[in-house]
């Protein structure tokens, strides 16, 4: 595995989707846990094959950070994605232009297994939970539940 700094990240990414290629590295830091966790393998495909949209988790440089990130779409408006990351409560990244973005997540493995929730219908779902700052309460209260259809939603502790 190899690490890269971020500026050397972005300049990877942007040529690989210029080319139209699948971009795929391991995500670090829990900032989408629980759907996207620390170590996860994404799969990111160039915007010219999939469009950006509300509860679509993308790519992007991060305004004023120059840093590559990825985090969920929650609002749109004529050219700009307001994006915050599912385990950020109520701070968001900010409006991002369409220029900033790289890509769209399309793909997610754990452990080599796919992992689909959070990138299909529901995803429409949680980005509305995540842009009126319920997402994490609701989390948190679900872990307080002690089963969940017959088992633990989050092993984590």
């Amino acid at each position: 595995m190899v690490s890269l700094s971020p500026t050397a990240l972005i300049a990877i990414a942007g040529d690989v989707m210029q080319r139209g290629a699948i971009l795929r590295f391991q995500a670090r830091g829990a900032s989408m846990s629980p759907f996207v966790k620390d170590g996860d393998i994404l799969c990111i495909a160039p915007l010219t094959k999939h469009r950006a949209g509300t509860g679509r988790i993308v790519a992007f440089i991060a305004p004023g950070k120059q840093s590559f990130t990825v985090h969920r779409i929650v609002a749109h408006t004529r050219g700009h994605y307001l994006i915050k990351g599912d385990n950020h409560g109520s701070s968001s990244d900010g409006w991002v232009p369409a220029a900033s973005l790289l890509g769209v997540v399309r793909r997610i493995e754990r452990n080599g297994v796919p992992i689909r929730l959070g990138l299909g219908f529901e995803r429409y779902l949680i980005a509305l939970l995540s842009r009126r700052n319920w997402l994490l309460p609701l989390r948190r209260w679900l872990k307080k539940c002690p089963l969940y259809w017959g088992k633990r939603i989050d092993h984590e502790r």
